[in-house]
């Protein structure tokens, strides 16, 4: 329980909320050039929002990342722009995360499973 609480505050608390992934995007695209450090915009496993961090685990993320109980991360485009991890979910096909972002015109371009071993 207390690690679900220390979660919470780190990764939602004290943030702000947005409505959309491509508010949130947006808002850390302009952190990372005004600050010159990476932002990505996250979609929030406990308010159904979306933050922006600048450390959510890296697209190889594995078992004892910071999101290790997410086994699938999502990744999305928006017309011909590149794919962008858009969250992290336990369910193969997404889950809220791909639903989230297929409302606001978003294409899930891959869903990679995180705790699947390499051949």
């Amino acid at each position: 329980m207390k690690l679900t609480v220390e979660k919470r505050l780190s990764g939602c608390e004290g943030k702000e909320r947005f409505s959309k992934f491509t508010l949130a995007r947006r808002t850390a695209h302009r952190q990372a050039q005004k600050k010159k450090q990476r932002f990505t915009a996250y979609a929030c496993q406990f308010c159904g929002g979306f933050h922006v961090g600048t450390h959510v685990g890296s697209d190889e993320s594995v078992r004892g990342s910071p999101d290790s109980r997410q086994r699938y991360a999502v990744y999305a485009a928006r017309a011909r722009e590149p794919s962008t991890l858009v969250g992290y979910a336990n369910s193969a096909d997404g889950g809220a995360v791909a639903k989230m972002v297929t409302e606001e015109a978003w294409r899930i371009t891959n869903i990679v499973d995180r705790w699947r071993k390499a051949a």
